[in-house]
């Protein structure tokens, strides 16, 4: 005998070896062997999850295997529309923000600061520090909500990328959405992707003028200048913003229908419940968008039989094949979108999971219209479907491009997911996970498990949503947290050939050794550089996911607030978009990676790891991965907590505070000291020379030093590489990778994107990054000291205030007492004796490569 977990299958009638096994009246799998009444059902991956999860037991042998994906093609001769139901004209109404002249009606009235591409995130957010005062508690007048931002990966890189229409078609969604009552556009010069991009997409696509502030800022003098500089605009702003709410129909709200974390029950109550109450929206004139293209794949059948043509059903398939064949390309499948997460909760493969997702198409609507990932809606009401990936943040940001004004976040697990400026009602499937989350959960759709009915409890959801609607809070509204992620960049476009399966899901070799330096230093140089002592002052609170990234913030810096439970370190907590919502393979590898080696960090003396709950890089996934690695020593030092297991957003923190109280020491490793070197733009011949200087003089002096490969940066330079290096300098270490020996070390790249490689260089343990710069600044990492100097003339008059040193006069060559600088800067920095300049602002990054071929799933 043996326990079966809550949500797994049992079979309820024998069945036979070779037999179909069916969930909703679809297959999902055949018996590889004989099952009796009461047999578990289980399949070789869950029985891989409840060995990861650490559930010990007798469990029987794999009996069953995935069904394979049946294709879905359409019979336009046998097609048969379904019949649009009668509409409701109840007079029903709510209070909201009509914005006239046929631009929607906002459900809050929020001042919103965008970060038009990642290079200016960390700016955004220092802004966002000084404006908190905005539309809390009353201080700012009524009409106004709280002041929230924007920040995302994408733009970053000077080339054009794949997603680029889709990042703009976004960032014009939010400029035009109702809840906007003004928008602050915030770019880099010299990005790859700006204001002027954003601008001339605005009107190339008769985005309507909106009459409300819509300013775009290009940043160009010294950080404090410029924060002054938007913090004026944005305060002279708040007057004309503040607005009254007016009573308007039902037909104005448009809801935003997503799922996370699900389980076995999703598709029974929490699904269908968010389904029925959207056909009561749309039965009023409103409208509802549905999205999530690879949690359709397997229910593809279902969806096209509510589809209002066989045009729309057409171009509902079309959208589930392009998915797959840009999935295709980077040797993923959409089959790979089940998380260990949901797998655990009892949702054995895509099959079970899309036809649960589905059920927010409640079987008596129409299917309307099909749209491409946040496409304004305009003209457009109904269902809708919107296309994009599994991905649910991702998702979401396009949704809310569309317009939509009121999210319902349909969760088993309890995810704790908010959007900055449109509120969520956060759905749970069942009544115990419900009673764990009080304070993060709006409805317990558990209820319809206990007798409740479906018209009761469906009711209920529509009056709360109208509430919300008119400005009662959500929960995550109460909770002030909030998440954002646009759909990320993926490597390889249409016309490309498809990468192997083992292409992506494997690492390219390196050996680890050192390449030959050939510099010889001179011996006072080599001197400032030896016997650093890096100093352990970090406590890490180390976020698995992208959706436990914000509540890691929040609690690090109320530790730091706080004098903390250990006043000798200071408190850091990296947030990032990864560990959910993204192909498996060598990108899970490099996100792994990235995450241990922050944990084994020189400067972090104790460190915590904090899930979200239901991702694919849970707690449990770490833990394994530690053991495998050899280093259980490492996981039996760290914290560990759970936001959803451990009640709550409140639970977690109070949680946290109590472990830091007496937390232990982590033990590192005996390894080289490492230092990162790294340039943003182009770098003079006399700054290359000088930073070769420099890297030969570090690995004389017993150190590691590791540049990242890419298609810009130190090697590019020839002059930089010839005074260094007697051979060509190919890859010794994976990305994000610590080296085991003092050396010269490159590092795989991708180095494109400037965050990413400052973060693979931290996780590969750098005590220091010394970056030249040119025309512009970067931020600084969460606790790794990132130096910066320039030898270009116009950064250092435009950008001084910024650098840590500036050196105009060294282009052409830098004079034994320029390098020596730079050494001592280093060295200062290294020991904690020097705070860098990004660091002192409040600029810091952190964004996690999804190297070559990683894909939103």
């Amino acid at each position: 005998m043996h326990d079966v977990p809550e949500g797994h299958r049992i079979a309820v009638a024998p069945i036979r070896e070779g037999e179909v096994l069916s969930s909703w009246g679809r297959p999902f799998a055949v018996a590889v062997a004989d099952l009796a009444p009461g047999d578990y059902v289980l399949s070789d991956r869950m029985l891989g999850v409840l060995h990861t999860r650490g559930v010990v037991g007798q469990f029987p042998e794999p009996n069953v295997v995935d069904h394979p994906l049946e294709p879905c093609t359409l019979d336009r001769t046998t097609f048969v529309p379904p019949e649009p139901e009668q509409a409701i004209a109840d007079g029903r109404t709510f209070l909201g923000y009509d914005r006239g002249r046929g631009l929607g009606v906002g459900t809050r009235n929020h001042i919103v600061v965008v970060a038009t591409s990642s290079r200016t995130g960390a700016f955004v957010q220092a802004l966002e520090g000084r404006l908190r005062d905005i539309g809390r508690d009353g201080r700012a007048g009524a009409g106004i909500d709280p002041l929230v931002t924007v920040v995302h990966t994408e733009g970053g890189r000077r080339r054009l990328t794949h997603n680029r229409e889709l990042v703009l078609r976004t960032l014009a969604g939010y400029a035009v959405h109702p809840n906007v009552g003004a928008l602050l556009a915030v770019d880099e010069p010299d990005g790859g992707l700006g204001n002027d991009d954003l601008r001339a997409f605005l009107s190339a696509n008769s985005y309507p003028s909106t009459g409300r502030p819509l300013t775009f800022f290009s940043r160009s003098r010294s950080v404090e200048e410029d924060l002054q500089d938007c913090e004026r605009q944005v305060r002279a702003w708040v007057p004309e913003v503040a607005a009254e709410r007016t009573e308007r129909p039902l037909s104005d709200l448009t809801l935003a229908l997503q799922c996370g974390g699900s389980d076995a029950f999703s598709g029974i109550t929490a699904n269908p419940l968010a389904g029925a109450v959207a056909r009561q929206l749309v039965r009023r004139g409103g409208t509802a968008i549905l999205a999530e293209t690879d949690e359709l794949v397997g229910a593809e059948q279902y969806v096209v039989s509510r589809a209002r043509s066989a045009d729309v059903a057409q171009q509902f398939l079309d959208t589930v094949a392009r998915f797959n064949e840009q999935v295709g390309r980077h040797g993923h499948s959409a089959e790979t979108n089940v998380a260990g997460g949901n797998l655990w909760r009892g949702l054995y493969n895509i099959s079970i999971k899309s036809l649960g997702a589905a059920r927010k198409l409640d079987p008596r609507l129409v299917l309307e219209h099909v749209v491409d990932y946040a496409t304004a809606l305009r003209d457009r009401r109904g269902y809708i479907f919107m296309d994009s990936p599994g991905n649910d943040l991702e998702s979401i940001a396009g949704e809310v491009a569309c317009g939509a004004n009121i999210i319902f976040f349909t969760t088993g697990n309890g995810s704790v997911t908010n959007f900055p400026f449109v509120p969520t009602l956060k759905l749970v499937s069942t009544t115990g996970r419900y009673n764990l989350l009080p304070a993060e959960m709006d409805v317990d759709a558990g209820r319809l498990l206990t007798g409740e009915s479906m018209d009761g409890l469906t009711e209920e959801v529509l009056d709360l949503s109208v509430a919300v609607s008119s400005g009662q809070r959500s929960a995550g509204e109460r909770a002030g947290h909030s998440q954002v992620s646009l759909w990320r960049e993926w490597s390889r476009g249409h016309g490309e050939p498809a990468a192997a399966p083992e292409e992506a899901l494997s690492e390219p070799e390196t050996t680890g050794r050192p390449l030959p330096v050939v510099g010889v230093p001179a011996p006072e140089l080599v001197a400032r550089l030896r016997d650093l002592e890096v100093p352990r002052d970090v406590g890490l609170v180390m976020p698995t996911s992208i959706c436990s990234g914000q509540v890691a913030q929040r609690v690090a810096r109320g530790l730091s607030e706080s004098a903390g439970p250990v006043p000798s370190v200071a408190f850091a907590a990296p947030a990032h978009t990864e560990g959910c919502g993204a192909s498996s393979g060598a990108s899970e590898q490099i996100f792994a990676r990235v995450v241990i080696g922050h944990a084994r960090h020189p400067r972090v003396r104790h460190a915590l790891m904090l899930e979200h709950g239901c991702e694919k890089t849970h707690n449990a996934y770490f833990r394994e991965v530690m053991v495998e690695q050899g280093d259980a020593d490492l996981a039996e030092h760290l914290g560990w907590a759970s936001i959803q297991l451990d009640g709550g957003i409140d639970a977690v923190e109070r949680k946290i505070r109590d472990w830091f109280v007496d937390p232990p020491v982590l033990e590192q490793a005996a390894r080289p000291l490492v230092i990162g070197l790294h340039a943003v733009g182009p770098v003079p011949p006399g700054a290359a020379r000088g930073m070769a200087q420099l890297a030969a003089a570090l690995v004389r002096a017993g150190h590691a030093v590791v540049v990242v490969d890419g298609p810009q940066g130190l090697l590019r330079s020839t002059d930089f590489t010839d005074a260094l290096l007697s051979s060509d300098p190919e890859p010794t270490l994976r990305h994000g990778e610590a080296p085991d020996e003092a050396g010269m070390h490159v590092m795989a790249g991708p180095g494109e994107d400037w965050l990413e490689a400052m973060t693979a260089l931290a996780g590969a343990g750098a005590a220091a990054v010394l970056t030249h710069v040119d025309r512009l600044t970067v931020p600084g990492h969460p606790f790794v000291p990132v130096l910066q100097f320039s030898t270009d003339s116009y950064t250092v008059e435009a950008r001084g205030r910024d650098l840590d040193l500036g050196l105009p006069h060294a282009a052409e060559g830098m004079a034994p007492s320029d390098v020596l600088a730079l050494a001592d800067l280093l060295a200062q920095a290294v020991q904690g004796q020097y705070e860098p300049e990004a660091a002192r602002a409040g600029l810091t990054g952190f964004q996690v490569s999804r190297g070559g071929l990683g894909v939103s799933i």
